[in-house]
């Protein structure tokens, strides 16, 4: 999204002039320059001169004071404060640095230590990670907007997990194929593999959780270790942009898997079946709930898989995404069986008509 509040022919000197003056001249400044200039046009002239520079730093706090009341209502959903982020967001690493104690804690005991030492670096706003770590099974029995716990981060955390981790596939294997980097990709962020992230990192101990969850071993459950995980990541993105969030994606890639090897294995069936109806230029298999069953520490789910409007397989397991998993290995062992009886038929039919 750009706000754009009218483009000047000399902005590029003029961001840099008003950065390098100092007190209430900066202000005036600053006041000018975003009367004429959108908010990237200025994060992007910026970014050079707040590096080492004290002026400019304040400068930045002054334009996010200055533009975050301009962000259109439906994005910041009515909060001058969720609209400060997404502009903080934008300009990454040149977050304000925090000034709360290294030994801040929150009351509910999440600790900006043990945040920090998970993400490998210092972080800004400690409540973001709060909200990451709350479970669901916190606010079970209570009135809740549904926004409590960490879903919504959960949701925005695997689209930017995914868009770092392709990213970093596309400059790894230049000479791939579509196919080959999606079944990568999705090798990296499945559940499974994403909750073994999570217990590699200790993260299951940080988790916020009901206490009959945690009995019924609720911080080694792979759901709740892998939506934490993708929480964690949207959290990292909004306190200090995609940057952020990428270099700790990368970090963990580079300590808890290794590319070369994943990349000979085919253990992905879900990735496989794509790869087999995109050879053949047939629609993308679609998944359904069949069934759901049980309590919800303990669910059961049935999933289904169409490919070309027909069910090729069904899965039960304990997650959605290890149901989907089994669901696409049985309708990719009827598919690759049919095919191989059709060519000996049609071997058959060839050696009878000659």
């Amino acid at each position: 999204m750009v706000v754009y509040m009218g483009i000047g022919n000399d902005w590029s000197a003029g961001v840099g002039r008003a950065i390098s003056m100092a007190g209430e001249k900066e202000s005036s400044c600053i006041d000018s320059l975003a009367g004429r200039l959108s908010i990237r046009e200025i994060a992007a002239h910026l970014t050079p001169f707040v590096a080492g520079n004290g002026h400019g730093l304040r400068a930045y706090h002054k334009l996010l004071d200055l533009t975050a009341p301009l962000l259109p209502r439906s994005v910041v959903n009515d909060s001058i404060k969720r609209g400060q982020r997404l502009v903080h967001s934008w300009f990454g690493a040149l977050r304000r640095p925090s000034s709360r104690p290294k030994g801040e804690v929150m009351p509910s005991g999440v600790a900006r230590a043990d945040i920090e030492r998970f993400v490998g670096m210092p972080i800004s706003d400690l409540s973001l990670y709060e909200h990451a770590l709350r479970h669901r099974s916190v606010f079970r029995g209570l009135v809740t907007t549904g926004t409590e716990s960490n879903e919504r981060l959960e949701f925005l955390g695997d689209a930017i997990l995914g868009a770092a981790v392709a990213d970093r596939l596309y400059a790894e294997f230049p000479g791939s194929s579509e196919g080959f980097l999606t079944r990568m990709r999705a090798n990296l962020v499945n559940g499974q593999v994403l909750a073994d992230y999570a217990r590699a990192l200790h993260l299951g101990p940080l988790i916020l959780m009901s206490e009959n969850t945690a009995r019924s071993e609720g911080r080694e459950n792979p759901t709740i270790l892998a939506d934490a995980f993708e929480a964690m990541v949207g959290a990292l993105y909004i306190d200090l942009g995609f940057g952020a969030a990428r270099r700790f994606v990368f970090r963990v890639i580079d300590q808890l898997v290794d590319l070369e090897s994943l990349s000979v294995q085919r253990n992905n069936f879900k990735s496989l079946l794509l790869e087999y109806v995109q050879a053949r230029g047939w629609a993308q298999p679609s998944y359904s709930v069949a069934a759901e069953e049980g309590p919800s520490h303990d669910r059961r789910f049935t999933i289904d898989v169409l490919v070309e409007g027909t069910s090729r397989g069904r899965g039960l397991a304990g997650s959605k995404k290890q149901a989907e998993q089994l669901a696409a290995r049985e309708a990719l062992d009827a598919l690759q069986h049919e095919e191989v009886a059709a060519r000996r038929k049609a071997s058959t039919e060839n050696v009878k008509t000659s």
